[in-house]
């Protein structure tokens, strides 16, 4: 609920937990091998700033540390500040992913899209767009990233995006467009 933690995870997952969990303040700056925040549970985020660089996923819930999915894994956000660049999926979860506040920009390297679920009461992007490590992604003049590893998803969510508006998702000279 509050403080300053850096985790530096060479092996393993930084943040872990069995059960449900509640993130609600502080700065969290994770770096993990494998995931950045993960449980087998719920994640709730009530507020805070959460920087995540994972190897692997960068927030997963409902799934055993063996992979197997559990009969929980709903990931609520309805505050804060997360940014995170994963070599995996950049949010995963065996329920739905829900934004209602705060802001998300994410950038994951994933099998396929996995997005925001449509009952989010706040406007947001999905889209399958490729980038390369290093390159400067951004959402019009919203919100600017430095991805740390090649990319193929990009989810961002801002309460400044306005449902139904296109946006531009640029990395590099590419571009794509989204409606929000």
């Amino acid at each position: 609920n509050g403080g300053t933690i850096d985790i530096v995870c060479k092996s393993g997952k930084g943040i872990a937990a069995h059960e449900d969990m509640l993130l609600g303040g502080g700065s969290v700056t994770v770096s993990a091998w494998d995931d950045g925040i993960e449980t087998e549970g719920c994640i709730t985020v009530n507020g805070g700033s959460f920087n995540i660089s994972a190897g692997n996923n960068g927030i997963k819930a409902g799934f055993t540390g063996t992979g197997f999915e559990t009969d929980n894994g709903l990931i609520t956000i309805n505050n804060g500040d997360i940014i995170i660049n994963a070599m995996g999926d950049a949010i995963d979860a065996k329920g739905a992913v829900s934004v209602n506040g705060g802001s998300v920009f994410a950038l994951g390297y994933s099998k396929s899209l996995k997005s925001f679920d449509t009952g989010s009461t706040q406007a947001f992007i999905g889209v399958s767009f490729r980038g390369a490590a290093g390159a400067e992604v951004s959402v019009d003049e919203l919100y600017k990233l430095t991805a740390i590893w090649d990319f193929n998803t990009v989810l961002f969510s801002s309460p400044q995006l306005k449902s139904g508006t296109e946006y531009s998702v640029t990395a590099g000279t590419n571009s794509i467009s989204a409606v929000a």
